[in-house]
């Protein structure tokens, strides 16, 4: 009798796995490019980074390996994934680094964070389906769609509680492009750097990956695009460099 292996709801990466059984948003290429993309080839070194939106903890994962210095928090409102990024922290390298808060963004704010304007590195995948089919599950609903937490928001807070050299960074569709950008300037930020992302040559762009920082310190504006594949189906070579630490295979 042939045996059936029930599926395996753990993914491997090369110094850390993820369990993602119980949280909504699954491991997925949005979350690894913004986790890979962030603050790449910078001289930047945060040292309290903020992760909101955690889901499975991936990306607060991916900052706790680049970053040996930073103590990460994971903020989640879905209780049970709040509950698998911990369980996720804990069996990582870095666990003594690594913390999750299972509360909404606004309260972990007001709870928790203490002295405001001290928080290097805001980094989220946040919700950005704000017009579209709404998920039946109702924690997958949440976690997609913009709800509480938008990325209209996630710049408003940034404002008030980035260090002076701090730096927001999230991802969202191409739609959102103007509108973040005009929002970013009413607080006091200034975008530093976008980038374009295509999921295949001559594709036109379905993400855009943004990093954003205090006015005053931003000496130039750095746009690019990132197309993920070839014609030929193989992984391009700028997606490959950004991901290959992480990933054990770029495919």
């Amino acid at each position: 009798m042939k045996t059936v292996r029930a599926k395996e709801n753990v993914f491997r990466f090369k110094r850390f796995s993820v369990r993602n059984r119980h949280s909504a948003m699954k491991v997925g290429t949005d979350g690894v490019l913004l986790g890979a993309w962030a603050l790449h080839d910078t001289d930047i070194f945060p040292t309290k980074i903020i992760d909101v939106g955690t889901g499975t903890g991936v990306i607060a994962l991916m900052m706790a390996q680049r970053f040996p210095d930073a103590g990460i928090t994971g903020v989640d409102i879905d209780p049970e994934a709040a509950a698998e990024a911990a369980a996720n922290f804990g069996e990582s390298p870095w666990s003594d680094r690594l913390k999750c808060a299972g509360m909404s963004f606004e309260n972990f704010c007001n709870e928790c964070l203490g002295a405001r304007g001290h928080v290097d590195l805001l980094i989220s995948n946040p919700p950005f389906f704000p017009n579209g089919p709404v998920a039946p599950d109702a924690s997958r609903s949440l976690a997609r769609h913009e709800g509480e937490l938008s990325p209209v928001a996630l710049i408003r807070s940034a404002a008030e509680i980035l260090s002076p050299d701090g730096r927001l960074c999230l991802i969202s569709t191409d739609i959102s492009r103007d509108s973040l950008e005009f929002e970013a300037e009413l607080v006091g930020l200034s975008l530093e750097r976008r980038t374009a992302v295509t999921t295949g040559e001559g594709k036109p762009p379905r993400r855009i990956l943004w990093q954003f920082a205090r006015k005053g310190i931003v000496s130039a504006v750095t746009e690019d695009r990132l197309t993920i594949r070839l014609r030929t189906g193989e992984a391009s070579a700028e997606y490959t460099r950004l991901v290959e630490p992480y990933y054990l295979y770029v495919k």
